[in-house]
């Protein structure tokens, strides 16, 4: 079984964020369910996996360019390295992933309080057997619906289904680096698929539209658009998926954790 290390994100969208204003807290990972943090719910399921060697949070600093507070508690429970964020997810990933230098390298964001341990380890032996340099899993959206049936997810059709993306990203070589660039580019169009596929191109946007466009062949576009082989590969485990995203989120999730 190969080690992996891991790259949590746990950074935010600033002061500003509806989510932030609405739960009381100055972070996004400091959001709590049943009084633990969103943050120490992904650290925990990290830990216990076997798969996971080695942990580093990339998170917001405070004015003293320290750890906030949400990093902190968590120090004398478990061990892991400290960064500060960067500008954007893309980027932090990077950033996370260049600290170590080793691979492969599970990232992972602070926003999935359904993560467990057998789900990572789960994830991590389906990209261990995938020949790509970097992995993402797609979840049928019919999975999350089943778990919780009023949520509401950016949806893609492939292979004539509705599939929703992970929170979880393998970079299984150093050159997996170069999809974050290509992530990088489509931060900003997250919420809009169809501007995500317009990017692949006219015909595949063609495809994508009318439900002809295959996992397979997304892979294959996407390798050639950020300069490393990237696999998408599907996944039946709605934890991996189910982030917060919103109050709306919020709201509803706290209801179940």
């Amino acid at each position: 079984m190969n080690k992996w290390n891991a790259v949590v994100l746990a950074g935010d969208r600033g002061p500003n964020d509806p989510l932030l204003q609405a739960t009381g807290v100055t972070c996004k990972a400091a959001v709590r369910f049943s009084g633990q943090t969103q943050l120490s719910r992904v650290i925990s399921a990290l830990a216990q996996a076997e798969h996971i060697d080695h942990i580093t949070i990339v998170g917001p600093d405070t004015d003293a360019n320290k750890p906030h507070a949400c990093i902190q508690e968590l120090a004398e429970q478990y061990q892991f390295d400290y960064l500060a964020k960067a500008e954007g997810p893309s980027l932090s990933a990077i950033k996370g992933l260049e600290h170590r230098q080793n691979y492969p390298c599970l990232i992972a964001t602070c926003d999935v309080p359904f993560i467990t341990s057998q789900a990572i380890d789960d994830y991590c032996a389906a990209a261990d057997s995938s020949s790509a340099d970097f992995v993402v899993a797609a979840v049928p959206h019919q999975s999350i619906i089943k778990m919780l049936p009023t949520i509401r997810k950016t949806t893609y059709t492939f292979d004539q289904r509705l599939l929703c993306f992970s929170n979880l990203f393998a970079v299984r070589h150093s050159v997996g680096k170069e999809a974050l660039h290509f992530w990088r580019e489509m931060e900003k169009k997250r919420k809009n698929p169809l501007q995500i596929i317009a990017r692949l191109g006219v015909i595949n946007l063609i495809k994508y539209k009318f439900g002809k466009m295959t996992l397979k062949q997304a892979s294959a576009y996407l390798s050639t658009l950020s300069a490393a082989k990237v696999e998408i590969i599907l996944r039946d485990a709605p934890e991996i998926s189910v982030d917060v995203d919103s109050v709306a989120d919020y709201e509803l999730l706290k209801d179940y954790l």
